[in-house]
């Protein structure tokens, strides 16, 4: 008969002169992979088929095609094994076992497997002429043959084919299953996901599709596709999914916000809702400029309460201070949301700044530590004038909004603006002082009264006011004379004097500097006052004028330029010109104009692409061009556009040549280097071919940062003993080392996200020699901090080695310390990592926080252990707050019960389970005396306890509230939508708020719509419910 790899191998018989199909070529050059016997007989079956071999054609062709089933079965058989004949089921075994690495990757049709089979019994009867040769059965038979091997060498292209076919047929359960066996390898997702029906949601979801939320990224882009046609659907679909599996998985948090924009506002509250109830607001670090574009999408629905919340969950100060050394970065996402919801909802927006502009002032942007409240009158006081705004400065930058707030309020009513200026009085900072001026200038109709007060009180106030200034410019002439004639005998005081007495040198600069402010706001009235009094306000300005004293710019009039904000002198200039001038100034000159930096920066953010292209020219240019091409493109990178890497990764080599070589003075280079890379990371990452570019810059800054300059443990147990408070966390995290620590992380992290390890992770070798260094080398606190700092990814890489860690760190006192307050900065007690470490932590809590209170060391971080611990009913939880209580009576501090009260609002909101939640402490600190003369409205609405519950909590707060009543009123929406399931407790409270007759229009006609509500349950409550309507009617509106 001849065998088939002689007909195969005949001269002249080359593939080549033979009319192939594609199939049939991709099969001959894939066969060979898995047995060349069964390529050659294959070859062999495509001579005999077309004719080129024997003239037997049916025989020979059957014996071809059943040698290549019979190859491919024994392939994975030894020597002795092949002598031997196959049992019946062998041969199908034998075949899965040669196609199962390639069938793994796809979903594969196992029909094929005993297709094969079945062809190869029909075969072999015809090939040995046992059976009658049916002329046609070999030629049906091939198709069959070569179908079956194709699909299984190739099975996602079977997958595929089978996807095209399924997707039109009717949606089905069965059909929705085998759908996910097919993408179960992800290999065909996004051409599924990407041309399913909207119609086959139901059924994917009820074959679990969307079980696992984190198993499949495309199941979520499948979700926004359905966001807008079936909302109800997508929204529970959402509401189902484990918070604890999402929370750190920062793609499904940026599709669960496309998402909330693209359902109707009224399911877009529910997702939202899920979210801050989930913690997803803590990734707000990740997409600012999209989480605020979402809560912008509430607002512009009507939902301002919700949107404002939503945006302050993300805004939150944790948020702000974490893992940046300042705030910068979040001005541009700011500003967007301020310009898209202002006009909307001016009031609501006032608010969110102020509470934001508070913190950070307070907090110092970046500190962790408690101010006293003389520094927190001292801190930084951005201008309030739209000419002095400084772009790359959030507080001014919060300013300027809050500005625009308080004039579109003004031009809308009295109401609101009123009620915006209450809530700046009730705060410290003196920013507030000032807009309140404004706002008493802008609108003095208004504010007659208030105007007239301020001017005659601030005439002799250390600080000087533009405000004041612009003030008594405007409306001096339309003041009562009373206000006049105590402005203007301020001249004949300050005639009196020459200054404190015996004072010379720097102090007479001084009491000078200080007269010469007073005096100065008296120019703008000189055309108001006599010839005597003139005469001596010339004299006076001309005996004080100190134009050479250091602070003698701090007053700069009333008329000032609007700084630069372009490119100044770098106008018209390509990218390519501005780094050719760049290169031509010399380094570290003392003569470099901050226009050509702030041009520099300008053109460097605008065009990131082409600056960076170039970047590699920047290598010995001053290292302050250096500095803000970094944070140009960190912030393009945050932004979403793209830059070159292989030039800035050249330009990183040389600063961290640089560093290595002691060259550099300081480390705001480094650290904005540092900042770059953590924006990378976090939002527009590099492709792994710069993996090895970037672990070279990466590792030196780590080595770079030397441990000699940190404090050693025993320094630290020096302060802990003396009772004087050192932040540990500001001074660490903040730090070069503390960014290049963070930046390592992220790198390995990344490294394992690019690499596709679907396995156990594991840290990249360059990490774990770095950790082990931190944790064998030199032990200092800050070294410990920046440890516990980054203990959950650390868990998520090693958790035995962590644990081990942990173990080692913590053998003393101030070394549990700075771990936990490193942990605790940035983490919540009731996550995941916690959970395995919880027994540490208790040691901790009851062995060395009594004694960090009893030697007066209250820093934040000792705040955020004392509450959280309490209120997730931590073991000797009770004992230590206890403590922390007598602490505060003993040692009145507004700022530490102000973050007390913040604390405990950011407990209640990240609940994730509320069986790790004690209600009955919560309910404690709702009563308790010094907690409750706070504004504790944000515990009512961001609780996730028993709303009848917290509803009560709620209305007993009222009744004894003594502050301001506009600070009670932000919960009627909240109140609204339980009124149905708690109507009792609803009505309570809305009876408490109407008693205290302070309602303006907008919240009377709020408690008139839940009136609607509540009118469904007369039944239940129908005489408190007239009675709520009697007191309505009978209310007194504000204006």
């Amino acid at each position: 008969m001849g065998d088939a790899r002689s007909v195969g191998t005949e001269p002249g018989g080359r593939p080549g002169n033979l009319p192939l199909t594609k199939m049939q070529e991709s099969l001959l050059g894939r066969l060979p992979t898995y047995s060349s016997n069964a390529a050659e007989a294959y070859l062999g079956a495509l001579h005999v088929y077309h004719g080129n071999c024997y003239t037997d054609q049916p025989s020979h062709l059957a014996y071809a095609l059943r040698d290549v089933v019979d190859h491919l079965a024994r392939e994975k058989q030894s020597v002795d094994e092949k002598k031997s004949r196959l049992r019946e089921g062998d041969r199908e075994a034998n075949l899965r076992r040669t196609f199962d690495p390639v069938t793994r990757r796809g979903y594969v049709y196992d029909g094929h497997y005993r297709t094969l089979v079945e062809e190869y019994d029909k075969l072999s009867g015809i090939a040995h002429q046992r059976d009658p040769v049916d002329d046609l059965i070999p030629f049906d038979a091939m198709p069959r043959i070569e179908r079956a091997l194709y699909d299984l060498s190739f099975p996602q292209v079977a997958t595929n084919r089978m996807i095209d076919k399924m997707i039109l047929e009717p949606p089905t359960l069965e059909r929705a299953k085998a759908l996910i066996r097919m993408i179960s390898t992800g290999a065909a997702q996004s051409r599924v996901i990407g041309r399913l029906p909207v119609n086959w949601l139901e059924s994917m979801d009820g074959a679990g599709f969307f079980k696992d939320p984190v198993g499949y990224r495309e199941a979520h882009r499948y979700l926004f596709r359905c966001a807008g046609e079936c909302p109800d659907r997508v929204a529970e679909i959402i509401k189902r999914y484990d918070p604890a599996a999402v929370r750190d998985n920062r793609f499904l948090f940026l599709d669960l916000l496309d998402c909330m924009m693209r359902m109707p506002v009224g399911h877009a509250a529910t997702v939202s809702s899920f979210m801050i109830k989930a913690g997803l607001h803590d990734m707000f670090v990740h997409h600012p400029g999209k989480y605020l574009e979402a809560a912008a999408s509430l607002c512009h629905g009507g939902e301002y309460a919700l949107a404002m919340e939503f945006a302050r969950k993300g805004l939150s100060l944790d948020n702000i201070n974490h893992r940046y050394p300042s705030a910068r970065w979040l001005d541009a996402p700011v500003r967007e949301f301020a310009d898209a919801t202002m006009n909307e909802a001016p009031l609501q927006l006032f608010g969110l700044l102020a509470d934001m502009l508070e913190d950070i002032i307070t907090s110092g942007r970046t500190g962790h530590a408690l101010p006293d409240a003389a520094s927190s009158m001292r801190s930084k006081r951005p201008t309030v004038e739209e000419s002095d705004q400084n772009v790359s400065d959030l507080p001014s930058s919060l300013v300027a909004h809050m500005r625009n707030c308080l004039t579109i309020m003004g031009r809308g009513g009295r109401a609101q603006i009123r009620r915006a200026v209450e809530t700046t009085k009730r705060r410290r900072p003196l920013i507030y002082r000032r807009l309140e001026m404004f706002a008493y200038g802008a609108f003095p109709d208004t504010f007659k009264k208030e105007m007239e007060d301020y001017a005659v009180r601030y005439l002799g106030n250390d600080y000087t006011y533009h405000e004041h200034y612009a003030m008594l410019e405007r409306h001096y002439c339309s003041m009562p004379a009373r206000a006049r004639d105590q402005i203007s005998d301020a001249i004949t005081r300050h005639a009196a004097g020459d200054g404190p007495a015996g004072a010379t040198g720097r102090a007479a600069d001084d009491s000078n500097l200080r007269e010469i402010r007073h005096l100065r706001h008296l120019e703008c009235i000189e055309k108001c006052l006599d010839d005597e009094q003139l005469v001596i306000l010339k004299v006076l300005l001309k005996k004080h004028d100190r134009s050479s004293h250091p602070g003698h710019l701090f007053f700069r009039g009333s008329k000032m330029t609007a700084p630069d904000r372009g490119p100044g002198p770098l106008e018209g200039k390509d990218p390519g010109q501005v780094i050719d001038m760049v290169n031509t100034h010399r380094p570290r000159s003392v003569v470099l104009p901050a226009e050509i930096l702030r041009g520099f920066s300008y053109l460097a953010s605008a065009s990131p692409g082409e600056f960076s292209k170039r970047a590699m020219d920047l290598a010995g240019v001053d290292p302050r061009f250096q500095e803000e091409f970094f944070r140009s493109m960190g912030g393009a990178l945050e932004g979403g556009k793209s830059i070159d890497w292989g030039g800035t990764i050249t330009l990183l080599e040389s600063v961290c040549e640089a560093y290595e070589d002691g060259k550099y003075e300081n480390e705001e280079t480094a650290l904005a280097a540092c900042s770059m890379l953590e924006s990378a990371f976090r939002h527009s990452p590099p492709g792994i071919e710069f993996r090895k570019g970037l672990r070279r810059p990466i590792m030196s800054f780590v080595k770079a940062s030397s441990p000699d300059r940190d404090r050693h443990l025993e320094s630290f147990e020096d302060d802990l003993n003396s009772g004087r408070p050192i932040d540990v966390i500001n001074m660490s995290i903040n730090s070069l080392e503390g960014m290049s620590f963070l930046v390592m992380m992220m790198y390995a992290l990344w490294c394992h996200e690019k690499t596709k390890n679907t396995k156990k992770p594991k840290l990249v070798p360059e990490v774990k020699a770095v950790l082990d260094q931190y944790v064998e080398g030199p032990r200092t606190i800050f070294r410990d901090a920046i440890l516990g700092s980054c203990l959950s990814d650390l868990y998520f890489f090693d958790r035995d080695w962590t644990r081990c860690m942990v173990e080692r760190i913590c053998t003393s006192i101030p070394a549990r310390i700075a771990f936990w307050d490193g942990y605790v900065s940035w983490n919540h007690l009731d996550g995941d990592v916690f959970s395995g470490l919880r027994h540490m932590y208790d040691g901790f809590l009851t062995g060395c926080m009594p004694e960090i209170l009893s030697k007066q060391q209250v820093l934040k971080s000792t705040v955020d252990h004392c509450v959280s611990a309490y209120l997730y009913g931590y073991r000797g939880s009770a004992g230590t707050f206890n403590k922390f209580l007598k602490y505060i009576k003993k040692n009145p501090s507004d700022d530490v019960v102000d973050h007390c009260v913040s604390q405990v609002g950011m407990v209640v909101r990240s609940i994730q389970d509320s069986s790790s939640f004690d209600v009955k402490r919560l309910k404690t600190l709702w009563s308790n005396r010094v907690l409750s003369k706070r504004d504790l409205t944000y515990w009512f609405v961001e609780s996730k306890v028993d709303r009848k519950a917290s509803i009560m909590m709620y209305s007993k707060y009222i009744k004894g509230y003594s502050g301001p009543p506009y600070l009670l009123y932000p919960v009627l929406d909240e109140l609204k939508l339980h009124a149905d399931e708690s109507s009792y407790q609803v009505v309570s409270a809305l009876i408490r708020l109407v008693k205290m007759n302070m309602l303006d229009s907008s919240e009377i006609e709020s408690i008139k719509r839940i009136e609607k509500i509540l009118e469904k349950h007369r039944k239940e409550i129908g005489n408190d419910l007239k009675k709520l309507r009697e007191l309505v009617k009978r209310s007194t509106f504000q204006p």
